[in-house]
């Protein structure tokens, strides 16, 4: 476990300088990816299950699930009235165990589905992106169309990595530094859009 406090910085021993610089430089790192709506790991993991409850994939595979769920229930009802039947109750069973594995096989497949997409991008599954769901805010995105990386939920996740920061230090010089370098980010590109903007705006009327 690492802790961490606000201090001068000279009376530091070098191991607490090279963790302090170290912490620095993945807070940095954290916002960059934050910037490019790169999941962190507690993101994936609710993405994950937004992307097996709400995407359109999801309901098509959920659709398969309950039609084979069904026809197993209506194979075990025929299985009954076919009880003086061997072959039968063999051929039935049979074919509940097959049903048994596409149920499998589909929840499988929407799992896999589910972690790949949740691990390219921060974007909202539930509402596409948009922050609404039916005229009313998001609730799993707080209508925002992607789930965004807070300065509090930024030390959630240190603390839940076994890194423990001081409030002083948290206060006066990491959630600055994670707050400066998005917003620093964020005016960058925007510049960067305007430019390119007034650049193709020059190109049409030349």
């Amino acid at each position: 476990m690492l802790f961490l406090d606000s201090g001068v910085y000279v009376g530091l021993s070098h191991k607490l300088f090279d963790q302090f610089v170290f912490l620095g430089k993945h807070i940095v790192l954290t916002a960059i990816d934050a910037f490019h709506c790169t999941p962190t790991l507690g993101q994936a993991r609710k993405l994950k299950s937004l992307w097996k409850a709400h995407s359109e994939q999801a309901k098509r595979r959920k659709r398969l699930i309950r039609g084979y769920k069904l026809s197993i229930v209506k194979k075990a009802e025929k299985q009954e009235l076919a009880v003086t039947s061997e072959f039968r109750q063999k051929h039935y069973q049979g074919e509940v165990a097959r049903l048994n594995e596409l149920v499998e096989a589909e929840r499988a497949r929407l799992d896999a589905y589910a972690e790949k997409q949740a691990s390219k991008s921060t974007k909202c599954p539930k509402c596409a992106g948009t922050g609404q769901v039916r005229m009313n805010a998001c609730g799993a995105c707080e209508g925002r169309g992607a789930l965004r990386l807070t300065a509090d939920g930024l030390r959630k996740m240190l603390r839940n990595n076994g890194v423990r920061i001081s409030e002083k230090l948290w206060r006066n010089e990491l959630e600055p530094l994670f707050r400066q370098t998005l917003w620093q980010l964020n005016v960058s590109h925007d510049e960067a859009a305007h430019a390119l903007s007034k650049y193709l705006i020059g190109e049409k009327a030349a």
